[in-house]
């Protein structure tokens, strides 16, 4: 069940913030409100790329990827909604195991039906 339940548990994580996105303006998104804090968009980059980062080849590979620019995520400048909302995107199907990386998207998948199956079944 910890399949199901790591799904359930991102399901209602992704729904809190997207509601709570949905209530800034535009030009909150941006906004840094403390001298040492972060603007959601810079938040929403970063939790997207330790995501995508984590779940590929995540039975065959540990932590960070090469490919990823942590560093990056932070980065202060602009984004627009669009932007913020496609960077959101992106990460689910790294979660999901629908991404186009064969192996999560396989490990996901097998980790799901195997979840879903009677425990006697198992």
């Amino acid at each position: 069940m910890f399949v199901t339940d790591f799904l359930d548990e991102y399901d209602k994580y992704r729904r809190l913030g997207e509601n709570a996105m949905a209530q800034a303006s535009d030009e909150a998104l941006n906004r840094i409100v403390a001298a040492d804090g972060n603007s959601i968009a810079m938040l929403v980059r970063h939790v997207s790329g330790n995501l995508v980062s984590r779940f590929t080849d995540f039975l065959t590979t540990d932590g960070e990827k090469p490919s990823r620019d942590r560093d990056d995520e932070f980065a202060e400048r602009s984004y627009s909604r669009d932007d913020v909302n496609r960077q959101r995107a992106h990460r689910t199907p790294f979660v999901l195991g629908t991404s186009s990386c064969p192996s999560s998207r396989t490990a996901m998948r097998n980790a799901r039906a195997s979840a879903l199956k009677p425990a006697s079944a198992r």
